[in-house]
């Protein structure tokens, strides 16, 4: 990656003397880039983030879809990245996380994919440091319904939609578990079985009878618009 382009993405993030030895060059360099680019550090890194109800659905169903959570000095960050035809949908998820991305841009990489980070913040050390089973069991119906947009894909029926969410991520144990929570969720038959792919990738699907409710959730926060609601319930 060219170095400008490093810089809008990491600077305030990574130290500048850590950029100035990965690019080989003096750190009063990094510092002249930086404000020639106008690029400001993060100051929010020791800010106490407050974090939603909405806002760690976004957080716990990224951990389990697309996204995921680094260690950053004595905080951690959360990326999530998409591809074009899902931009409207990542817009969405950054707008949503308010304060933990408001200092971040969201950045569009050519016509490939789109991406952000949020703030340094204690409080997402949370999301790496706690068991996935626990994280499951604090699953909403938003977080449901990000997990499905995530990784699932929907499969036309007569006069209502069913869906299936594959996973390499997690064991049949805790497949079984979100599973449950869909079974709960969307009250229909639910089965997990395993799927054994010519790449030699093993995931675990869940098939969920009707997603109906899935839809319902996803109109009660005003989704119809996005990309991704017309990509999964627009067929």
């Amino acid at each position: 990656m060219i170095l400008e382009e490093y810089m809008k993405q990491n600077y305030g993030k990574i130290k500048a003397k850590e950029i100035a030895k990965l690019y080989d060059i003096p750190l009063c360099k990094v510092y002249e880039l930086a404000r020639k680019l106008k690029i400001k550090t993060n100051k929010s890194r020791n800010k106490k983030f407050i974090i939603n109800k909405d806002m760690e659905q976004i957080l716990l169903s990224g951990k389990f879809g697309d996204g995921n959570f680094r260690r950053m000095g004595n905080g951690a960050i959360y990326r999530e990245k998409h591809a074009m035809d899902e931009k409207d949908y990542c817009l969405w998820k950054y707008n949503m996380l308010g304060d933990l991305t408001s200092l971040n841009k969201i950045y569009y990489y050519k016509d490939l994919y789109v991406n952000f980070d949020t703030s340094n913040s204690k409080e997402l050390l949370y999301y790496i440091n706690e068991t996935k089973e626990n994280m499951i069991d604090k699953l909403s119906d938003l977080g449901l319904l990000l997990y499905f947009l995530d990784d699932g894909w929907s499969l036309k029926r007569k006069g209502y939609y069913a869906g299936a969410i594959s996973s390499v991520k997690l064991t049949f144990e805790q497949m079984c578990l979100i599973a449950e929570k869909y079974k709960k969720l969307c009250n229909c038959n639910i089965k997990v079985s395993q799927w054994h792919k010519s790449s030699g990738q093993e995931p675990y699907v869940i098939y969920i009878q009707n997603i109906t409710k899935l839809i319902e959730i996803a109109n009660k926060y005003k989704m119809q618009n996005l990309d991704i609601y017309i990509k999964k319930f627009k067929k």
